[in-house]
């Protein structure tokens, strides 16, 4: 697993999309663990899949880590609100756990 750096959302967008070939025109190497590593992502998780379950639109992989590869130091990439980045004005409040017409009383 490649693990992306802020500026890097149009590797997001290839791999996010069900179409096109994602490694087509993509500058690559196979690690010796035989996985595709991208240039200059954050990070490299080496695995060994022990499981895939779907989920919606998604897969949830299980695996055994077998060594983790620091490549840069540059900030995460981060999908938070429907947008990229953490938007910086407040949150909004939390939903009342209640429900209307929950209350005591």
């Amino acid at each position: 697993m490649n693990v992306l750096a802020a500026e890097q959302t149009d590797l997001c967008a290839r791999f996010g999309s069900g179409k096109g070939r994602k490694y087509e025109d993509l500058r690559w190497e196979l690690s010796r663990w035989g996985t595709p590593s991208l240039p200059g992502v954050l990070t490299r998780v080496h695995a060994d899949v022990y499981d895939v379950h779907g989920a919606g639109d998604h897969d949830v992989v299980l695996g055994r880590v077998l060594a983790l590869e620091t490549v840069s130091d540059r900030e995460p990439m981060l999908f938070f609100r429907g947008g990229f980045g953490v938007d910086r004005r407040p949150a909004a409040p939390a939903p009342d756990p209640w429900g209307w017409g929950d209350h005591w009383g």
